[in-house]
């Protein structure tokens, strides 16, 4: 009897044990997956860990539901207590994150003598969990330690001075701990005139092109009024900004609009927006020399080839198409020009007289062919393509069908069905008349 009695008491108290101890310990949510079903920072009662998988199953206590999280996502302590004072330091990290700069270590603990235990990738993502009260120098760097956890479950210290740590709440980001350096980027993007990526292409390939390189395009940011101002070849758009946000390193968001920059350098950048239901992401850059400065030249180095034709000629001849005159002002007179009529190059119409757009660029395959390009727009409106070869006797001219002319460049190589070439001779000059020497 007084077996089975103790053996009774014995039962008793390991049901009283077992049944104290139905969870392992208390958490809370490091880095919710779905935060639309738990959201990070949510207090937890962790149940069991998976034999098989690193897998916490826990308990909500205020909705009951039972959830499965990967371990390294759950805080774990052993008391109530202690994960609710190791809750109140996590509210302050609760939506924060790090992406890296470039690839940084991963170490065991804030101190840059301790082992490396993973390597950080640059443009990866971490949560933030923690960080270190008192900023430390290293070298000629100030910064904080921050206690970092990577998708795949590695928890470290990462000095910040190659991150850029944000907080992140409803998309929008917010950088909280923008550097100096992050300001002079932002200080080179406002009040600057900024132009479309292709003004730098033209200018460093000679190659302008009077149509779209014009003063008016332009990126230009009023840091004043906060107002955005756009205009490029398709399109102009005015907004105001409320502030612009460093939503990552040398990335910036301008609150209130669609307006995203992302800097690459000094001297170059790309915005991506919406206008009209459309989404565009373009580049734009800043050039050493003012826009007007650099129309002026190229205008001048036209003027240089009408001038060239005039000391030439100004009279050039030939047998199957007439006489062509080059005067000042960029006029021209075209007579006896029936085989052109016959060919239905120009028409009748047309008349004799008109100006010369010195606009054209042959294409790279054929630019060494070619001295360059004009345009003969004749009094009635008709224009007639032509590159031009010059030759010791004239000059050699071939027409361009105005399907191979995009803007002010010849698209295509000289490979025609039917070309119509044509060979003017300039007159002879006197000995006096060829002389360019000069004389005190």
């Amino acid at each position: 009897m007084n077996k089975k009695i103790i053996l009774s008491l014995f039962l008793i108290s390991l049901l009283f044990i077992t049944g104290c101890k139905r969870y392992l310990g208390y958490g809370f949510v490091y880095w919710s997956d779905d935060e639309s079903a738990v959201q990070t920072g949510t207090p937890v009662r962790v149940i069991t860990q998976s034999d098989i998988n690193d897998i916490y199953l826990v308990l909500i206590p205020e909705t009951k539901e039972k959830r499965e999280f990967d371990i390294w996502d759950v805080a774990l302590f052993d008391s109530e207590d202690e994960r609710d004072e190791a809750l109140k330091d996590f509210q302050t990290y609760k939506s924060a994150f790090a992406q890296c700069q470039q690839n940084l270590p991963l170490r065991e603990r804030p101190d840059s003598s301790s082992e490396n235990i993973y390597k950080l990738r640059e443009g990866q993502i971490m949560k933030v969990i923690g960080r270190e009260a008192e900023e430390v120098q290293i070298g000629n760097m100030t910064g904080h330690w921050y206690k970092l956890l990577t998708e795949d479950g590695v928890i470290g210290y990462t000095y910040d001075y190659y991150l850029t740590v944000y907080n992140e709440v409803d998309g929008e980001k917010d950088v909280i701990n923008a550097r100096i350096e992050e300001d002079i980027n932002l200080e080179n993007i406002v009040d600057r005139d900024w132009r479309p990526d292709y003004f730098y292409s033209m200018k460093s390939q000679g190659r302008i092109d009077m149509n779209t390189f014009r003063d008016e395009y332009r990126l230009y940011i009023d840091g004043e009024n906060k107002t955005i101002y756009l205009k490029t070849r398709e399109r102009e758009v005015s907004v105001e900004y409320d502030k612009i946000s460093n939503t990552a390193y040398k990335k910036y968001a301008f609150l209130g609009t669609t307006f995203r920059i992302d800097v690459y350098s000094e001297y170059r950048l790309s915005i991506q927006y919406n206008y009209e239901d459309q989404e565009y992401i373009e580049g734009f850059v800043r050039l050493a020399t003012p826009v007007e400065e650099l129309i002026m030249q190229a205008q001048d180095a036209r003027d240089e080839q009408l001038f060239s034709f005039i000391d030439e000629g100004p009279v050039y001849s030939s047998a199957a198409y007439g006489n062509l005159e080059f005067k000042e002002g960029g006029r021209f007179t075209w007579t006896k020009k029936s085989a052109l009529i016959s060919r239905k190059v120009v028409s009748s119409a047309a008349g004799d007289n008109g100006r010369i757009s010195f606009n054209l660029f042959p294409d790279y395959s054929i630019k060494e062919k070619y001295d360059g390009g004009m345009t003969f727009i004749f009094s009635n409106g008709e224009r007639l393509h032509l590159l031009f070869t010059l030759k010791e006797d004239g000059v050699q001219l071939l027409q361009i069908p105005d399907r191979y002319v995009n803007g002010e460049s010849v698209v295509t190589n000289d490979d025609f069905y039917d070309p119509i070439t044509m060979y003017f001779t300039a007159p002879k000059k006197s000995a006096d008349e060829s002389d360019t020497s000069l004389t005190d």
